[in-house]
């Protein structure tokens, strides 16, 4: 069962050393034929997928509380209860043999259990994982319970449960295309326009498959991020900063608003992160166009202008991967929000000085928290009174637009 131990390593890599699901997954190139890995990126993709309905089951049946036993346990569940690449009897002596291991022995009651729960999760775990918590809905639908409790106390039942419902399945895929890249037209057949420079990608498989997009010719967006540009205002000969801490297509839509009759500097802490966009951008050598590597702390001593516009994207709880990266809501660590709330209020608390009146200053976070959306922009606007709300809009992934934004746009009146 090489596959299966395979995939026990990449999701230890995932679980027990914080990797993301695409760094630990190239452990296996090179190692292995393309149709092993595709069988390994499904069964541990699987596994992610299904992680705290794993993990209840994994609990209810066979007591297990440690990581490497509960992986073992999901990797079999993946195969017996959605794929089937392999015998679901020879996948289950497997387990039982990893489990003795780790001195779980496996009775026959507890087999039949198992199979049981792979015939039906949602009706399994209905049954069998009793709570007065918000652990069954977590199991069934892969969200963290804390996050699901937030959405609660937040929100009321009418709003939690379709964000909750929303949350479980892929986004819409849109793209704004670089107006600076000549595109193939035959390669636009895959895609619908919307409106400007926004389209709609219309093919089944992953947007970030596409040959545009792997030419930076087009730029996945969320529908919310490209509305946001729409909204801010129409300047000539103006200095506009934009910083962004996570990857986000919203400076392709501003390059293409602003540019070149603006001079606009792009700020992030990340270029390493995502080498080949910033050097083909730095290619195009964009008129009135500058890159800076920057983190948050240090982004105000890297612009000697007052600007006319600031675009802040901090670093948030980001909501938004949780409908991507499956990964995401059991690696975040809740207890870094805190900590994350203060740097965005610090950070705007320290932008403001460097606007020139009359500028405008927006900041957009991809997350239902309301303390880091509505709660943050009320304690900015209470301290700052020389500012007024110009556009304010929360943006739920169970609307039209499908996406998971919020954003505000504030000027500066004196």
């Amino acid at each position: 069962m090489r596959i299966y131990e395979a995939s026990f390593n990449v999701l230890k890599k995932i679980l027990k050393e914080k990797e993301p699901f695409n760094s630990a997954l190239k452990i296996v190139n090179g190692k292995y034929k393309k149709d092993e890995i595709s069988i390994i990126a499904n069964l541990t993709g699987l596994f992610l997928r299904n992680y705290y309905a794993i993990k209840a089951i994994s609990n209810v049946i066979f007591k297990i509380e440690d990581v490497e036993p509960l992986i073992y346990t999901g990797i079999v569940y993946a195969n017996n209860s959605f794929k089937k690449y392999f015998d679901e009897k020879e996948s289950l002596d497997f387990l039982i043999k990893k489990l003795a291991l780790y001195q779980i022995k496996v009775d026959d009651e507890q087999k039949n259990k198992f199979k049981e729960a792979t015939l039906s999760k949602k009706e399994y775990l209905a049954k069998n994982v009793k709570s007065k918590d918000y652990s069954t809905l977590s199991a069934i639908t892969n969200i963290p319970d804390w996050i699901i409790k937030m959405l609660f106390k937040q929100y009321d039942k009418s709003m939690a449960f379709p964000v909750i419902n929303s949350l479980v399945r892929m986004p819409k895929q849109f793209a704004v295309r670089l107006n600076a890249v000549e595109a193939n037209q035959d390669g636009l057949k895959s895609y619908n326009k919307v409106e400007g420079d926004l389209f709609e990608y219309t093919s089944k498989t992953s947007i970030r498959k596409d040959a545009l997009v792997r030419d930076i010719a087009m730029f996945p967006i969320q529908k919310a991020e490209y509305d946001m540009v729409k909204y801010l205002p129409a300047l000539e000969n103006s200095n506009i900063l934009c910083y962004f801490e996570d990857k986000n297509a919203a400076f392709i839509a501003l390059i293409n608003k602003y540019l070149p009759s603006n001079k606009l500097t792009l700020a992030t802490s990340n270029q390493k992160n995502y080498p080949d966009l910033f050097t083909r951008i730095n290619k195009l050598a964009l008129e009135n166009l500058t890159i800076i590597e920057s983190n948050e702390e240090d982004l105000i001593a890297n612009i000697s202008e007052k600007q006319d516009l600031c675009v802040y994207i901090p670093k948030s709880s980001n909501f938004e991967l949780l409908r991507r990266n499956p990964e995401y809501g059991i690696l975040f660590d809740n207890q870094t929000l805190d900590g994350i709330i203060a740097k965005q209020e610090e950070e705007l608390n320290d932008i403001v000085g460097h606007l020139n009146v009359g500028g405008y200053l927006c900041y957009a976070v991809p997350t239902f928290d309301i303390k880091e959306t509505l709660v943050q922009m009320k304690k900015f606007l209470d301290t700052h009174k020389n500012f007024s709300l110009v556009k304010e809009i929360t943006s739920f992934p169970n609307e039209k637009g499908n996406s998971l934004y919020y954003f505000a746009l504030v000027k500066k009146e004196k």
